[in-house]
């Protein structure tokens, strides 16, 4: 049984964590949350580290919670470590989705668990700095920038203001802030802050510009005990297990045998990033492109035909949305759905899978009837690689979040692909983890 336990709200955060664990020689296993179909602990793989996709990112506040908090009673059900696993719930890097809803559901069911007898406090550093997300002074930042004042954010009706505390507020919880000069005074100093701050506020909030600073906030808090919520992207995620002292079982890739043949891209999410390194790989002479506009949709069998052609070909396939017919936010996710089933009718002749969008990853998994993801390690930093698990065949998937990555991001997802057939998958993993280390 688990030991750690990752809530995500989309499959990228899911498999973003899990990879972040992965890489550390920590066995890592993404599960699907099958919304109508509930899960089991039976249906739990043997690893030190589940990340469950609740696929909450797109409903209401109240539905979010409530999934949530299922899964929380859930894994507190398990036994193992003594009140169930160690809880992280994952929250997106730019605070989209429900986050202060959902972190108020798993506060109330952990506190339940406790009968009261301590009051229970929420670790929260949404830092990424990766991928130039931090949080300074309370607010969530963006290459420096606050959030409302991006580009992610600044076309969307829906989104969030930086100020972390303002938002959690909204659905009665307290929070204390950690800044950054106490994040870096010593381990010491930033024990005794937070264990001062404990008793009286829900939500401790760190302050964090570097790597550095999340592996401080993650070796202080496991002063406050093993009922601690944990809660921020995949960058606090990769250290905490080490922190909290979970035994690295290792990477257990075994003898995967790739089945050859030619991948898939499936690129989804409309954010400029994306759509920049769509335009990259569609340049490679040898990358077949399937535009899409949303209309053609309706007739799912020319378009599907289409990518089928062009992987029986030996070619590899870009799949994307007509950049002369774009659509808004709230269209995301109709879209998405009819753009996984085009591509399902391809899953007998697929060599590789690359989706870039966490609604569009879950679409197309869900329809290719893949329930589960084993992590092997990482493409670059915050590109998970995984293969499908007890599929009828070992897939090689990658996933990634729409604003990550730089404009040659899936120019190297098909490099390394591509490399697969001659360099064993745990190696190549590593070694592009060993890399940015060093």
């Amino acid at each position: 049984m688990a030991e750690f336990l990752v809530i995500a709200d989309d499959l990228t955060g899911a498999a973003e964590c899990a990879a972040a664990c992965a890489v550390r020689g920590f066995r890592a296993t993404v599960l699907l949350n099958s919304g109508g179909e509930r899960l089991t602990q039976t249906a739990w793989p043997n690893s030190e580290i589940l990340a469950i996709d609740a696929d909450t990112r797109l409903l209401s506040g109240g539905q979010a919670a409530e999934t949530t908090a299922e899964l929380i009673r859930l894994a507190q059900m398990s036994g193992a470590p003594p009140a169930g696993p160690f809880i992280f719930k994952k929250l997106d890097s730019t605070l989209r989705g429900n986050f202060a809803a959902e972190l108020a559901a798993v506060l109330r069911v952990r506190s339940v668990m406790t009968s009261g007898a301590k009051k229970i406090s929420i670790v929260m550093a949404p830092a990424l700095p990766a991928q130039g997300r931090t949080t300074v002074g309370g607010r969530q930042m963006v290459h420096g920038r606050p959030l409302e004042e991006t580009d992610i954010w600044k076309s969307d009706a829906r989104a969030p203001r930086s100020n972390i505390s303002a938002m959690l507020a909204e659905v009665g919880l307290s929070c204390a802030l950690i800044d950054l000069d106490t994040v870096r005074f010593g381990l010491r100093d930033l024990q005794v802050a937070m264990s001062g701050l404990a008793p009286r506020t829900d939500v401790i909030l760190c302050d964090a510009e570097t790597d550095d600073d999340l592996r401080a906030v993650a070796e202080a808090s496991v002063v406050l005990g093993e009922q601690t919520v944990w809660a921020g992207s995949a960058g606090l995620a990769g250290h905490l297990p080490y922190a909290i002292k979970i035994a690295a079982g290792g990477v257990d890739v075994g003898q995967v045998c790739f089945t050859p043949g030619p991948a898939l891209f499936v690129v989804g999410s409309p954010a400029p990033s994306s759509r920049e390194q769509a335009r990259m790989l569609a340049a490679i002479p040898d990358v077949a492109t399937v535009l899409v506009a949303p209309d053609s949709l309706l007739n799912c069998q020319d378009v599907s035909a289409e990518i089928v052609e062009g992987l029986r070909s030996g070619r590899d396939v870009l799949v994307m949305f007509d950049e002369g017919q774009l659509f808004t936010c709230n269209e995301v996710p109709r879209f998405t759905k009819s753009l996984s089933r085009v591509v399902a009718p391809c899953a007998s002749i697929l060599g590789g899978l690359v989706v870039t969008g966490g609604e569009t990853a879950r679409a197309v998994l869900d329809d290719l009837s893949i329930r589960r993801l084993r992590l092997l390690g990482e493409v670059e930093s915050g590109l998970p690689f995984s293969v499908a698990d007890g599929w009828t065949r070992p897939l090689p998937v990658l996933t990634k979040a729409g604003g990550f990555g730089s404009p040659l991001t899936l120019v190297r997802c098909r490099e390394f692909l591509q490399r697969l057939e001659r360099v064993s998958a745990f190696n190549e993993a590593q070694s592009s983890f060993v890399s940015r280390e060093n």
